[in-house]
């Protein structure tokens, strides 16, 4: 059963990260470093407050095409993603996009309700990282496209009840310029 809105819990997501010459998925708990599930979960209910598990664990994942450098743990379609990790025993997703459309809402939203999984995130990196838009980009065209990008997220978020993380998106101020500069973009 899922629990109800007051009882929410919040949710830690493995990524995918680069050590040396191999990838490692660590999760982090304060300033301890887990490499394995059961260990989180054992670390996450040892520092609740509740005792009971108050973190669940997701992983991030993306379509098949997503970039190199995309920090996700699995690249493949969305649903086998989805089955992926509810075979491994995590309580959900975070759907690393480029484009909202790279989602089947009611093929992914099928996949969800057999594996009991959840999408509390959907996380933009990838626009920024592929096509360079960004809300304080010099160029008003540019803007506008990540506007439209996000605000796409937005809508497909709501169909999951998730959020949407803009990060880099967000933009940054230019050299030579002021924040006021950039903010009024």
């Amino acid at each position: 059963p899922r629990p109800l809105a007051s009882e929410k819990r919040s949710y830690a997501f493995y990524r995918q990260h680069r050590h040396g010459d191999r990838m490692v998925w660590p999760l982090l708990l304060g300033r301890a470093r887990c490499d394995s599930l059961p260990a989180y979960r054992r670390m996450a209910d040892s520092q609740s407050d509740s005792g009971s598990g108050g973190v669940k664990i997701g992983l991030a994942v993306a379509s098949a095409d997503a970039l190199p450098s995309a920090f996700v743990v699995f690249r493949d379609d969305l649903c086998r993603c989805v089955d992926r990790c509810a075979a491994l025993g995590y309580d959900g997703i975070e759907l690393a996009l480029r484009h909202a459309a790279e989602v089947h809402v009611p093929e992914l939203k099928r996949r969800l309700a057999a594996t009991g999984l959840e999408v509390p995130c959907i996380s933009s990196g990838q626009v920024f990282a592929a096509d360079r838009v960004y809300f304080t980009h010099p160029d008003e065209a540019a803007r506008a496209v990540a506007v439209e990008r996000i605000t796409d997220m937005i809508r497909l978020a709501a169909e999951f009840g998730a959020k949407v993380n803009t990060g880099r998106v967000r933009g940054f101020v230019h050299e030579g310029e002021t924040n006021a500069t950039a903010t009024a973009r």
